[in-house]
């Protein structure tokens, strides 16, 4: 069987409901060798990003990593974000090869990603984000804070695909 390639679409999963996020994250962690209740850890909180991510923005929620969706969404993680789609889609039961694939995509990219992560022109959603939380003084680690920051920019991001129907 080949490997996928960006364009491949691996099969779908379910979208898990928000309320396994908890559980998913400290699987995760105790994979990793941390504590499950290491949420505070950057591991941890990569991995909270890494969801949220996917529960927003990937069609399939966080079990639809693709080597597409690495594309979208690598910036500055590629160690801990190789770790939690190698955990997360080992975990859904996908072919080794198709779980390696999706992992070796996050490696060839970083490079790439980190420079162009310098570029605010091409910025990505964990980037505009981060960005807006700094401007306006917002801690990350501060949740609530940083889930009126994420709503604030999907609400401006679906009131420019209304406007505009090519970036749906």
């Amino acid at each position: 069987m080949p490997l996928p390639t960006p364009e491949t679409r691996l099969p779908s999963s379910r979208p898990s409901p928000t309320r396994t996020a908890p559980q998913l994250i400290g699987e995760f962690l105790q994979a990793r060798g941390l504590e499950r209740e290491a949420t505070d850890s950057t591991a941890g909180l990569l991995a909270d990003v890494f969801v949220d991510f996917a529960d927003g923005y990937l069609p399939g929620g966080v079990q639809a990593w693709s080597p597409g969706a690495v594309d979208r969404f690598l910036l500055d993680w590629p160690e801990t974000l190789a770790a939690w789609v190698q955990f997360i889609l080992s975990r859904k039961g996908l072919a080794p090869e198709h779980v390696a694939a999706v992992v070796e995509r996050v490696h060839e990219d970083a490079g790439a990603f980190r420079e162009l992560a310098e570029e605010d022109d091409l910025a990505g959603p964990a980037k505009q984000l981060m960005q807006r939380a700094l401007a306006a003084g917002v801690d990350p680690s501060d949740r609530g804070a940083m889930q009126g920051i994420i709503g604030a920019y999907n609400a401006e991001l679906n009131a420019r695909r209304f406007v505009d129907p090519d970036l749906r």
